[in-house]
């Protein structure tokens, strides 16, 4: 299993976030332990989610990403991942270590140091061939009344009736679903 850093030497991404590690303005003692992070945190490759696209796991050291970034020609969203998850591991040392609290996982502090490391600070992925997998995995569709927009699951959602399309809350139909069994 490689650590994250061979895994960033391998994708080309060292220098870059090296380069954004040392742009957060913070003691260079902390920067010094977040690399040495870098070595002992390791890579795993996943394959069981349709949806997730890579995870970062403080508890257990280690980035995942999914096998499907790894297939020829997707680099770029393996890289954008990559760093999305680089993002989370060194948040996690900088606001954890140093306030004592754990930050949002897609707050402010992780939107700075992802820009800073040359990722996109968005919080999910919008990569065609996953939402082909989950549709192809899905018992179920739940439809916006309002807008159309599709969404897929294995397990019938709880609580459909308080679920909402976030984009169509204000629409006639307040962005209600409508849901299709599959099977």
């Amino acid at each position: 299993m490689k650590t994250v850093q061979e895994y960033l030497v391998e994708c080309n991404l060292l220098d870059q976030v090296l380069d954004g590690i040392e742009k957060i303005t913070l003691n260079h003692e902390y920067k010094d332990t977040v690399k040495d992070a870098l070595c002992l945190w390791r890579m795993e490759i996943i394959s069981k989610t349709a949806r997730v696209a890579g995870r970062c796991c403080p508890s257990k050291r280690k980035i995942q990403l999914h096998n499907e970034l790894l297939k020829p020609g997707r680099e770029n969203d393996r890289d954008t991942t990559l760093l999305h998850e680089v993002g989370h591991l060194l948040v996690g040392f900088f606001w954890g270590r140093i306030l004592s609290r754990k930050p949002k996982d897609h707050g402010k502090e992780w939107k700075y140091v992802t820009k800073l490391i040359g990722g996109v600070p968005d919080r999910c992925h919008n990569f065609e061939y996953f939402n082909q997998m989950s549709k192809a995995k899905a018992n179920h569709k739940y439809v916006c009344m309002d807008c159309g927009w599709e969404h897929f699951t294995i397990r019938r959602l709880k609580n459909i009736d308080r679920r909402h399309h976030v984009g169509c809350q204000h629409r006639e139909n307040h962005g209600r679903f409508k849901h299709i069994h599959l099977i």
